[in-house]
């Protein structure tokens, strides 16, 4: 799959349609609706948190959550809800368990969509299949910490920084080690 700019909606229907393809829907469910403020998803720095109750009129409601670094200044946003009109103890325990379905769906997904949850900072990559380096640097001078570490580890590899909210890459080996320690040098003074 292509890199997808994905909203809390999106995720919810993708997460649903993964769940029904598994068969993995309580008969129960009356609906599913996901919500209707979508947020943008910039991080996958974030937990899948989800509620179970009673509805104020009848049936029980699973609502579903992202908690965490999800964008700029949202640290809670709903994905979506499931409804039923059944209200036993049963119903409650099939809900309980359609949360934890939803939960552990969608860290698959997250794992399967890896680039699509990378808005912000800065990924590193390097060449080479052994000791590979693959990671996620908040800030610009954490990425140059993190490459002149691997580089003096491993001299004949390269490692790529890309930008994630721009694009922008640029590729380092053991050669550029005076222009890192230079880059480095003008966060630190």
């Amino acid at each position: 799959m292509t890199k997808q700019h994905f909203t809390t909606t999106d995720i919810f229907y993708a997460i649903f349609n993964k769940l029904k393809e598994k068969d993995l829907l309580p008969s129960i469910l009356d609906y599913s609706l996901g919500c209707n403020y979508p947020v943008r998803v910039d991080t996958d720095e974030w937990d899948c948190v989800f509620r179970v109750e009673f509805g104020s009129s009848e049936g029980i409601y699973l609502t579903v959550y992202l908690e965490g670094n999800i964008s700029k200044d949202i640290e809670k946003a709903e994905l979506g809800t499931f409804k039923t009109l059944y209200d036993s103890k049963e119903a409650y325990k099939a809900m309980s368990d359609l949360g934890v379905e939803f939960v552990f769906t969608l860290h698959e997904f997250v794992e399967e969509n890896y680039d699509s949850f990378c808005w912000t900072g800065y990924t590193l990559r390097s060449d080479g299949d052994q000791d590979r380096l693959s990671m996620w640097c908040g800030t610009h001078q954490s990425a140059m910490n993190r490459i002149k570490r691997y580089l003096n580890i491993h001299p004949e590899r390269t490692v790529s920084i890309l930008k994630n909210e721009t694009g922008d890459k640029k590729t380092y080996s053991y050669n550029d080690m005076a222009r890192i320690e230079t880059i480095i040098q003008t966060y630190e003074g």
